[in-house]
């Protein structure tokens, strides 16, 4: 599912003249030449697709579709129990409506074949995503150089999560991926942040010798010489590059680069809080946005800890035709 190529993407102009500039005995061709040879691929794909569908049995026909039945389910961040409330009772829907087809018996074995319970499709993400993660962790071990972007934030439930994205090089090509997501259940100092990520560098049979550049926020915790994550790093492997997030450098430097935007922002935070404190202002509000048009009827909320949703925050005032 992660090699998974996008067809939209191989189809772009530029890499349809790279495969005609690399096959020239076919660019060379006719228009009807090119069918023929086309046709002649497609008549060779379609045998080999058959000769694969023969070689799987029908037990392992019905675990992949679970597969993938429990793969949508969790790409579309639904509840795991629509498989057997919502898919199921569907298909059956769907048999009834072609009774008499010849794919019906098929697709009612199949129905009757397979569970789409909760706890059937809970095993198989969790199965899935054990299988991806250990694709990432070959894919970074084996690349020659690597890059970390490590941040700490707190969720909803005040757990203290360690994010680490990686960049590594696979199949020629520069992938970015999640590496993983740590908890940190004491304190959130640099000792602890790079005491997560040593030990979770070992027991994945990772080292720190093929990092090449780290990247990191502004929180003390990350940036201090001495004590912080980017000190205790420098100290362990000098070799490591750190760098200040420019995303992060960038929100830092807007709030003294203009006054006037700034006394602008502030009249925005003002005006949202307003709204969002009362449920009369938010009707109002909603009224407001339905007479005049506008595209959205609620605003967003903006605080300076997430300082990424100032733009989010402001678009949504001027879309929502306030005044």
């Amino acid at each position: 599912m992660r090699s998974k190529e996008n067809p939209e993407e191989s189809q772009t102009p530029n890499k349809l003249l790279k495969r005609m500039n690399t096959h020239r005995d076919v660019a060379s061709l006719t228009d009807e030449g090119r069918k023929c040879i086309f046709k002649q691929h497609f008549e060779q794909l379609t045998k080999c697709q058959a000769f694969l569908r023969q070689s799987i049995t029908k037990k392992q026909r019905l675990e992949l579709f679970l597969y993938k039945a429990a793969y949508i389910v969790a790409r579309q961040k639904r509840p795991y129990v629509e498989g057997e409330l919502l898919t199921k009772p569907v298909l059956e829907i769907f048999v009834e409506i072609v009774e008499g087809e010849v794919f019906q018996k098929t697709v009612r074995d199949a129905i009757t074949g397979v569970a789409l319970s909760n706890n059937m499709i809970t095993r198989r993400i969790e199965s899935t995503g054990k299988d991806l993660r250990q694709q990432i962790y070959e894919d970074f071990r084996s690349s020659p150089y690597t890059a970390l972007v490590i941040d700490e934030s707190t969720d909803i439930s005040s757990e203290a999560q360690l994010l680490v994205c990686v960049k590594f090089s696979c199949g020629g090509r520069i992938v970015e991926e999640l590496l993983c997501c740590l908890t940190l259940h004491s304190t959130t100092a640099g000792n602890d942040i790079c005491s997560a990520v040593d030990t979770f560098f070992t027991e994945n049979q990772s080292d720190w010798g093929r990092v090449v550049e780290c990247c990191i926020d502004g929180a003390p915790s990350m940036i201090g010489r001495n004590i912080g994550f980017r000190g205790i790093l420098q100290r362990k492997c000098p070799h490591i590059h750190i760098k200040h997030c420019i995303i992060h450098r960038k929100a830092l430097a807007s709030k003294e680069l203009s006054s006037e935007f700034n006394e602008v922002m502030q009249v925005v935070i003002k005006v949202v809080n307003s709204v969002k404190s009362r449920d009369l202002n938010c009707r109002v509000l909603k009224d407001l946005c339905s007479t005049e048009n506008a595209e959205h009827s609620t605003l967003l909320l903006y605080t300076a800890e997430r300082w990424i949703s100032r733009s989010s925050t402001l678009k949504r005032v001027l879309s929502s035709g306030m005044k």
